[in-house]
């Protein structure tokens, strides 16, 4: 922290050395980390995702700016249909299908999605690590469906009509980390499984 005050005091050249620094501490290291990237191979990357680039490029058009590649490098998928609001309902979730093993980030906050297609469409997206159903109309039922996904990380069901019979099914998975059931019937008092118990938030 003193070499970080004495450079800044220098005037902080980004080519001045920690040992040209006047009165410098001696013997102190640079805290500086080499940053690096990995390099993208724009033809794997393609051949990675052409199994369902037709279907990827057809869903992108029927929900534009809702689907994309999580990362450069990557085939898995994240989908955010929370700005659609109630115009993205259970029929447009079964469309989703074909990718429901690429998917692994999916907001479906505050759409009109209901247990009817909820509970297996979702179930079916195996990988998901990520899934926002925020003032949707799911219930337990979907719930129920969910126990399956095991690399379920984040789950966000604030503000729908879950109980606490939901934490059940959340302290089966393994990977669970956050689990935020603000204004559910789960109640801020409740008696949790040790497996939820420090991950829920209210």
């Amino acid at each position: 922290m003193k070499l970080l005050e004495l450079w800044i005091a220098a005037g902080a050249s980004p080519t001045l050395a920690a040992d040209a620094i006047k009165d410098a501490p001696a013997n102190v290291a640079p805290a500086v980390a080499e940053v690096t990237f990995a390099e993208i191979d724009p033809a794997a990357v393609a051949k990675l995702r052409a199994p369902l680039a037709a279907t990827v490029a057809q869903l992108q058009k029927r929900f534009p700016d809702v689907l994309g590649y999580e990362s450069r490098g990557s085939a898995d998928l994240v989908v955010n249909v929370s700005l659609m609001g109630a115009k993205f309902g259970d029929e447009d979730l079964a469309a989703l299908k074909p990718l429901d093993e690429e998917i692994v980030v999916a907001d479906f906050s505050g759409t009109a999605i209901t247990d009817r297609s909820a509970a297996a469409a979702i179930a079916a997206m195996k990988r998901l690590r990520v899934l926002r159903l925020m003032r949707t109309e799911i219930t337990d039922a979907t719930m129920q469906a969910l126990g399956g996904l095991d690399q379920l990380q984040s789950l966000n069901v604030f503000g729908t009509a879950v109980t606490p019979a939901a934490l059940q099914v959340a302290s089966h998975w393994p990977n669970l980390q956050h689990f935020y059931a603000g204004e559910t019937k789960i109640p801020p008092d409740v008696q949790a499984a040790e497996a939820v118990r420090g991950k829920l938030s209210f």
